[in-house]
């Protein structure tokens, strides 16, 4: 099925859907972008956009009960991200005015877009194909500049032509194969051009696997390290939490089971982002609530890239948790002069130690940039079709067996592109974007 058979399919991709571009919250500027093949009349009126081509200009725009000056920029179809009528409304970012200016677009039959929904229908557009879109999606999720730098060879289109390239080689086998097999009989051609075909096949195979050796599969988990802080009820992990993220995020109590839920925060350390989580105390308890907490607790450890489980020195454990930091906190009330088993000695309450818990910290979430990075999808992709190419180079058999690997990695290598009539996939791929993207 074509990209255009699977768009007719889409039956909201003919609708006029407005998204959010910038960040949620008060700032200077605030983009609202609107995208449809065709676009409400009213709306078009309003702006003063009929019969006009690609432009820029400011306008007052009038709502019910205020106003607001904005700058409209309009990129006529095809000329444009989605290849659809694309308007852009830089207005001031204040959420009152851009709450108007999303009420006023639904008055004009402009419904909101889905996650991922304008890069979709740039793809269906056949303005992107799949793979720079999920190029589009990693770069924004990029936590680091080491990320990004990864990335770039396939943002920038360089993987592209290296696994277009190996897609030519193997329509080429193919065609040569498909020629083979309408000559099996004669014996003096096959044997020449078996041998020929194991060289291409070995080529081949040999590409494919340049790209596995020197690319790894990006995840989510790697673009934002998640660290973890664990431990029993009251030892702490609210009070390190409120320091770590500067802010008094979480709740500090001495009532044991506080914490009921995964309270999250953003760190950067030295360019790199992480998310770290306070989490409920680990204990028998008959209390319902507090026992989901600690469900949740046990989800987040095992989801994390790093676990800080942090002990109160007056009540240390006996043998060491499962964790890859382990923390002796209030060390503010406890004789200095003793030996512990823990890894490191803090106080979160003083802040004493808790730069050596960083820099630990950051040792565990360096990113290795001596990879490039690639989507997991087109990765699997590649590893499949290396696999079977591997497994090509002998056997009975040989010229039919080639032959339908070689279809069978072709159709590999064409999804990368988005080849494919898969709706399921292309939805699960669009909606990990943010809504104004």
């Amino acid at each position: 099925m074509s990209r255009i058979l699977v768009a007719v399919a889409d039956n909201n991709r003919t609708d006029s859907i407005y998204g959010l571009a910038t960040p949620l919250g008060r700032s200077a500027i605030s983009v609202i972008r609107v995208s449809g093949a065709s676009l409400p009349v009213g709306f078009m009126s309003s702006l003063s956009l009929s019969n006009r081509p690609n432009t820029r200009f400011v306008k007052t725009i009038k709502f019910k009960e205020l106003s607001d000056q904005c700058l409209i920029l309009y990129f006529k179809s095809p000329n444009s991200y989605t290849g659809e009528n694309i308007v852009e409304i830089h207005c001031h970012g204040n959420p009152v005015i851009v709450t108007e200016i999303f009420e006023w677009l639904e008055g004009f039959g402009i419904r909101e877009a889905e996650p991922g929904e304008f890069s979709k229908r740039a793809y269906l557009n056949e303005r992107i194909t799949l793979d720079q879109a999920e190029a589009i999606s990693f770069g924004i999720e990029a936590g680091s500049l080491k990320d990004l730098a990864s990335m770039d060879a396939f943002r920038s289109g360089k993987l592209a032509k290296k696994i277009e390239k190996i897609l030519k080689a193997c329509e080429g086998m193919l065609i040569v194969l498909e020629s083979q097999l309408d000559f099996s009989e004669e014996e003096d051609v096959d044997e020449v051009k078996k041998e020929e075909i194991i060289i291409g096949l070995r080529k081949i195979s040999t590409d494919l696997n340049e790209i596995l050796k020197n690319y790894r599969p990006i995840t989510k988990k790697q673009l934002k390290p998640k660290i973890v802080l664990a431990g029993k009820p009251n030892v702490g992990k609210s009070t390190l939490f409120n320091y770590l993220v500067g802010d008094n995020v979480a709740i500090v109590s001495d009532e044991p089971g506080t914490t009921r839920d995964v309270v999250r925060g953003d760190l950067y350390l030295d360019g790199v982002e992480v998310e770290i989580g306070d989490t409920a105390g680990i204990r028998k308890t008959p209390s319902e609530v507090e026992r989901a907490g600690i469900e949740k607790t046990t989800s987040a450890v095992e989801e994390a890239n790093v676990v800080i489980w942090v002990s109160d020195l007056s009540d240390l454990e006996v043998s060491r948790p499962r964790c890859e930091i382990w923390v002796g906190n209030k060390l503010d009330k406890t004789n200095k002069t003793s030996s512990f088993i823990c890894d490191l000695l803090i106080s979160a309450k003083t802040g004493e130690g808790v730069d050596l818990l960083i820099n630990e910290v950051k040792k565990r979430v360096k990113i290795d940039d001596s990879y490039h990075l690639v989507s997991e999808r087109i990765y699997k992709k590649v590893s499949n079709s290396a696999e079977i190419i591997a497994q090509s180079l002998g056997g009975d058999d040989f010229y039919e067996k080639a032959a339908q690997d070689l279809r069978d990695v072709l159709v590999l290598i064409k999804d990368i592109y988005g080849d494919f009539s898969n709706e399921k996939i292309l939805d699960e791929i669009f909606q990990n974007f943010c809504i104004g993207k």
